[in-house]
């Protein structure tokens, strides 16, 4: 097939790479809805400012420990089929989140929630490097990001306008029915990519040279994997426990702003990063 524009693409990466940038927009576009509240959803429940921070750092810790085995059953059992359990997971944790009756079920439910997205977020970059090649990653994976960085910001107003004239769980629900339409798009419209196990005319062999824990131990003892997760892991660090839970909680205790306008700031941030 012929190459399409400058990204190095043919027909069908090009066709892939546009239903995945829609994908990760309506994904990305829930969170973002949420952004504002959550922090301000965990206080109502007069909980310490650590607990609260809780509610945040559980998110992260459930893609921790759910992002390697998504990316493994993504390699047995196809990529398409794991981007739409992850839009459900996270349909069932957002409406869990938005129901929730006391501090510990939303602690739960906001765990379920990272479950949903790190199968989410892993099987994307997966399919993303099925279909790029080392010459156009780079240019692939910069449209992908920069779609989900301006999502995130574009969800942060409307989530804060939701939660100040409709009540704090307004967003979850928001996000429960955009993580649905996720699911929808997974589903229907983003192709499988996995290649196929196979041998033959029209087909891709694909058989893996070592053990998943032997491909860790690789990974794991390269020098600058390690120090481009250590960068990683440290701007995660500012932006989930700054921007996520300091920043709307002092917005709301000290400057007295609503969740619109709390939106509305850490929506600016992320769009004009």
């Amino acid at each position: 097939m012929a190459v399409v524009g400058n990204l190095g693409l043919n027909q069908s990466g090009r066709h892939i790479l546009i239903w995945m940038c829609v994908l990760i927009a309506v994904n990305q576009f829930g969170f973002g809805a949420i952004v504002s509240v959550v922090a301000l959803y965990a206080e109502d429940f007069d909980v310490s400012k650590t607990a609260i921070g809780l509610t945040i750092a559980i998110y992260g810790l459930a893609r921790f420990l759910v992002n390697v085995p998504a990316g493994r059953l993504a390699d047995l059992s196809g990529r398409r089929s794991k981007l739409a359990a992850g839009g459900t997971i996270t349909v069932v944790g957002a409406v869990l989140c938005a129901v929730s009756p006391n501090y510990t079920f939303f602690l739960v439910a906001r765990f379920i929630v990272g479950a949903g997205a790190a199968f989410v977020l892993t099987g994307g970059q997966i399919v993303l490097a099925d279909i790029a090649s080392p010459q156009n990653r780079g240019r692939v994976m910069a449209i992908y990001r920069g779609i989900f960085i301006v999502a995130v910001g574009a969800g942060a107003w409307p989530g804060g306008w939701l939660a100040t004239n409709f009540g704090l769980a307004a967003p979850f629900w928001a996000n429960a029915i955009l993580a649905g339409a996720l699911t929808v798009v997974a589903w229907f419209f983003v192709p499988e990519t996995r290649p196929r196990a196979t041998t033959g005319p029209g087909t891709v062999s694909y058989v893996p040279t070592a053990t998943m824990f032997q491909q860790l131990r690789t990974l794991s003892a390269s020098s600058g994997l390690m120090m481009i997760g250590a960068v990683s892991l440290a701007a995660a660090f500012a932006r989930t426990g700054g921007l996520f839970n300091v920043i709307p909680l002092l917005a709301e205790n000290q400057m007295g702003l609503t969740p619109s306008q709390i939106g509305l700031g850490l929506g600016m941030i992320s769009i004009l990063g």
